[in-house]
């Protein structure tokens, strides 16, 4: 990498993370556009990752900082899928989830789980 953009890398990094410029004041510090400046943290971010997040004041500059474990959502964990039930049974449901202040779904699979159990 020329010696020219390890400085710019440098400064980027100063501003951003020291001075803790915004994307807004770094865009125009640096002359990039609003994408620019996205893409170039992300960059930087795969050479370096302790720039994911601010290390604790605790944490030694040795110690490495990790990548934010990403969690899974309900669609990646749960299928969505339509059964039909009587007007009372819906109702009964949903007050029940109510009552027991858990979401619908939630409250569905816990019932299908026991009757599955016992099966």
């Amino acid at each position: 990498m020329p010696e020219e953009n390890k400085e710019r890398n440098k400064l980027f990094i100063k501003s951003w993370k020291e001075e803790e410029l915004s994307n807004r004041e770094l865009q125009e510090k640096f002359n990039l556009s609003p994408g620019g400046v996205k893409s170039f943290k992300t960059r930087l971010r795969k050479k370096d990752p302790s720039l994911y997040i601010k290390p604790l004041a605790g944490k030694l500059a040795n110690q490495q900082v990790s990548k934010p474990e990403k969690k899974a959502t309900s669609k990646e964990l749960y299928e969505t899928v339509t059964y039909y039930i009587t007007k009372e049974q819906k109702q009964r449901v949903k007050l029940l989830a109510l009552e027991q202040d858990k979401e619908i779904s939630q409250l569905i699979r816990e019932v299908l789980s026991e009757y599955f159990n016992r099966h």
